[in-house]
This record gives C-alpha cells, structure tokens and sequence, in this order.
C-alpha cells in the first residue's frame, strides 16, 4: 500500500523492506470544463463551479459566458465578453 507523499506516492517494495522506497509520480487528476458566466460575489456562477470541481480532486478549465456587477440587492448589469 503507497504511503502519500504530498505530491509524489511512496511506497516499500512488499517483497524487501529494507530497500529504497519506489517513487512514483501520481496520475494527473481529472479535467473538468465549465462554461458559465462569472459572479462578481463568488456566491455562484463559474467561481463556485471551479471550488466545486477543486473540492472533488479536479482540474477545473473554465469559459467566461459574461460578467456580472451585482450585490446582495440584486444584478445592476450583465457584460458579454467579447468574442
């Protein structure tokens, strides 16, 4: 069984434990795509996907749909990015 290592896995070699520990890189993790549009809270839109996709062990890669200038009262403006 790996021992983890912060970024690397390390592990004993279960035939000879007296032996060097075999590094091992970890495989990347998985890439997930979002495309929404960005709240300049941080409550939702593309920010809370990317945590989201970060809390599940993710690469998050994201396209901006549009902008948004709002508050706790409400949506004042939506910006399109443009192409």
């Amino acid at each position: 069984m790996p021992i983890t290592c912060r970024s690397i896995f390390c592990g004993f070699s279960p035939n000879n434990m007296t032996t060097t520990p075999t590094i091992t890189n970890p495989p990347p993790p998985p890439i997930v795509y979002t495309i929404a549009g960005s709240d300049s809270g941080g409550g939702g839109g593309i920010q809370a996907d990317l945590h989201a996709i970060h809390a599940l062990g993710c690469h998050g890669c994201s396209a901006i749909t549009c902008l948004t200038a709002q508050n706790s009262q409400g949506v004042t403006s939506v910006h399109s990015p443009p192409p």
